[in-house]
């Protein structure tokens, strides 16, 4: 699982187009209401302590 932080701008739909792609990449979900307070609590929110 990786978290990526990125600005809603022009290039925003060709990141997520470009991400998809990766021949690695199984799942992509496109979270509007995260921000970068994600990151403060992250091992929380994988060990289930906090929702996703």
């Amino acid at each position: 699982m990786i978290y990526l932080l990125v600005s809603k701008n022009e290039k925003f739909d060709q990141i997520v187009l470009q991400l998809e792609k990766l021949y690695d990449v199984i799942e992509l979900k496109v979270r509007h209401d995260y921000d970068q307070s994600v990151f403060y609590r992250i091992e929380d929110r994988i060990t289930g302590k906090i929702a996703f």
